[in-house]
């Protein structure tokens, strides 16, 4: 299976969303899998689109990317996702501020946490507190479950996804982009 990296199409300049966690609970739910998501049910999340983002790129494009690692989703990519691949995503309603009017997106929370980076060919740098930082990271070959999107089971921040969501990308018509993972 192949894997890929997954990136927004809203601009050519690389243009995120930034989506406030002072608390850090987006991060600590929605990547490191360590909280549970109760706070969401008192907030919707908001995020401000950086300089490089027009509203009418936004109401085209399937997929964002935020400055902490969250994927958002368009309503259309939600629909797409629940009906192929169940039980792999959640979503989680936020909003986007463009230019000073608010797009209804999704925030996804990735349920599948794999052993995706083959350790022993990545490269790390060693942190003066003795931890490793995954700085160029090899995934393995071919001998992972099948699944759409994943996140690696120990670099928790590594989002892949696989040949069968490009295909999806595709055959449902959704504006994302795809890159080396």
């Amino acid at each position: 299976m192949k894997l890929l990296g997954i990136k927004s199409l809203v601009s050519n300049v690389g243009a995120l969303i930034s989506l406030r966690d002072v608390k850090g609970r987006l991060s600590k739910f929605f990547i490191w899998n360590e909280i549970d998501g109760g706070f969401l049910k008192f907030t919707v999340p908001r995020g401000e689109a950086q300089a490089g983002i027009t509203p009418r790129r936004l109401q085209v494009v399937d997929y964002l990317e935020t400055d902490i690692g969250i994927p958002v989703f368009s309503r259309k990519a939600k629909d797409r996702l629940l009906e192929v691949a169940p039980g792999e995503v959640e979503f989680y309603e936020c909003v986007v501020v463009c230019k000073g009017e608010e797009y209804s997106f999704f925030l996804g929370k990735i349920l599948k946490y794999l052993p995706l980076i083959d350790e022993q060919r990545s490269t790390f740098r060693l942190l003066a507190e003795g931890e490793r930082l995954l700085d160029d990271a090899v995934y393995k070959d071919g001998t992972i479950a099948e699944f759409y999107m994943a996140r690696d089971r120990e670099f928790c921040e590594r989002l892949v996804v696989s040949s069968q969501f490009v295909e999806l990308c595709k055959q449902g018509g959704l504006e994302v982009g795809f890159s080396k993972p």
